[in-house]
């Protein structure tokens, strides 16, 4: 196989210093198109270790995938990596954050101290009625009780497939409650990320690997207990959206019919992302369907620093034990009496 020349990944670095916006990265091949590699997975390292292959014919193909006789395998370069550049300095006078990515830059007015929410377009408040889903939020919410409803009709159409599945997932799985009631955590805005006026992509939501694992143990066979209803064969669903999965912003949760086991659905690719990197961004929560989930390691230097920018737990930060088994109680007897 002859490797061609990789050329010089070039950064484009068009964020205001001012404002902060959020730019959303993507991967470009050698003549400079977008190469359709999620813009969740799209940064230096995957930029560059991804390619084209001429033998077996292939895009978004690792080196080591090219094996055709005279194959010749051409690295994509980094078109724009928006706030991954690592020489780029984070915004809006909200600290900085390791690693870099995370601009906290949002489109609707803050709290005074910094708090912005998505759902409310402003800060964050005590919900006049009980979040029934998001009860974790009842005191300080970045949500109406409208959108807590919106995400238990997705939350509960994905598990409660069967007699006690949802039962089962609030006892055994409760941080993926956590995940699908992120819009209502009053303090997203340390982990979100806003474009300032693309209405394809409203920007990053940065994910804590240890939330991650978390949510996806065991390679997700414990969901397969009772497997998933999703929504697939939409039109408008990309490449990088298996089997073109529908997130459930952009149709009635309800009208889902297509069961899957979900160890067995999603499977880690080098392009696609892990399992659960493809989970995250193709079931998303009801009103976040067009910003990017990213997974962010915080397990290894400086993790409590990077764990202060991207979700990993109910409120922005870990539960106690006691108060997420209260939590999870609640959650059980709840789904009893619906």
């Amino acid at each position: 196989m002859r490797r061609a020349v990789v050329l010089a990944a070039s950064v484009v670095n068009c964020v205001s210093a001012a404002e902060g916006w959020f730019v959303t990265p993507n991967c470009g091949d050698a003549d400079g198109d977008d190469n359709k590699v999620p813009s969740y997975r799209a940064d230096m390292e995957t930029c560059t270790t991804l390619g084209r292959c001429t033998d077996p014919a292939a895009d978004n193909v690792q080196e080591s995938e090219c094996t055709g006789t005279g194959a010749t395998w051409s690295a994509y370069t980094v078109d724009n990596v928006g706030f991954l550049d690592p020489a780029t300095a984070d915004s809006v006078s909200l600290g900085a954050s390791t690693p870099p990515g995370w601009t906290g830059a949002t489109r609707f007015p803050r709290a005074d101290a910094g708090a912005s929410c998505w759902a409310l377009e402003g800060p964050p408040e005590q919900p006049t009625y009980k979040l029934p889903m998001c009860k974790m939020y009842n005191e300080n919410a970045c949500c109406a009780p409208i959108h807590d409803a919106e995400t238990q009709w997705a939350y509960e159409t994905l598990v409660n497939v069967a007699d006690r599945c949802l039962q089962y997932v609030n006892e055994e799985h409760f941080a993926l409650r956590e995940f699908f009631c992120i819009a209502c955590d009053p303090e997203q805005n340390k982990y979100m990320s806003m474009t300032e006026d693309d209405e394809d992509n409203w920007g990053e939501i940065r994910i804590c690997k240890s939330f991650a694992d978390r949510v996806w143990s065991q390679g997700g066979k414990d969901y397969d207990r009772c497997g998933f209803m999703i929504f697939t064969g939409g039109p408008f669903a990309g490449p990088e959206s298996k089997n073109e999965i529908v997130p459930y912003g952009d149709n009635a949760p309800d009208t889902a019919d297509d069961p899957i086991l979900p160890s067995k659905f999603w499977q880690d690719e080098s392009w696609r992302g892990t399992q659960v990197e493809q989970f995250f961004n193709q079931i998303k929560p009801g009103m976040l369907d067009n910003f990017d989930f990213r997974v962010i390691d915080d397990t290894g230097d400086n993790a409590e620093l990077v764990r202060e920018h991207c979700f990993h737990g109910a409120g922005g930060a870990a539960l106690t034990l006691p108060r997420m088994a209260v939590l999870a109680v609640a959650a059980v007897l709840g789904s009893m009496y619906l």
